[in-house]
């Protein structure tokens, strides 16, 4: 079965979120990345998403308890989309050997930006739908 093993890796993703979720103050999450956390938000969300390690089986699962516990979603796309682009551990690990480091600098600065954007467009859109995020 092409699920042979994938099972316990999506509960271990899925324990993450639970153990950030019950870890990680509501009040704390709230006050760094909540609504009302302006540009400091969603760079505290790009820094975190650019040092996060792991893959998309405990970054959903975390990104998704952010959300619960308060972080809005400009925030929370930031964090993703630092995660999935600058990637600090990845880029150590991986880009540099490869790619030399003279990439994976222009990459960083290039992409330095995006995640900072992608939430204030993410907030812009959540306040042109009346307020209402979709649903953790």
């Amino acid at each position: 079965d092409a699920r042979d093993g994938f099972d316990p890796v999506i509960l271990a993703g899925l324990a993450i979120g639970v153990f950030v979720a019950l870890l990680v103050p509501a009040a704390t999450v709230v006050k760094l990345v909540g609504a009302r956390s302006g540009l400091r938000g969603l760079a505290v969300a790009t820094l975190a998403g650019m040092v996060m390690p792991g893959g998309v089986v405990s970054i959903f699962p975390m990104a998704t308890a952010f959300l619960a516990l308060g972080a809005d979603l400009g925030a929370t796309s930031a964090f993703l989309t630092a995660w999935h682009t600058i990637g600090i551990i990845r880029a150590v690990t991986w880009e540099t050997p490869f790619l030399g480091p003279d990439f994976v600098l222009w990459r960083f600065l290039v992409s330095l930006p995006f995640p900072i954007l992608v939430g204030l467009a993410a907030r812009f859109a959540t306040r042109l739908a009346g307020g209402r995020a979709p649903p953790p």
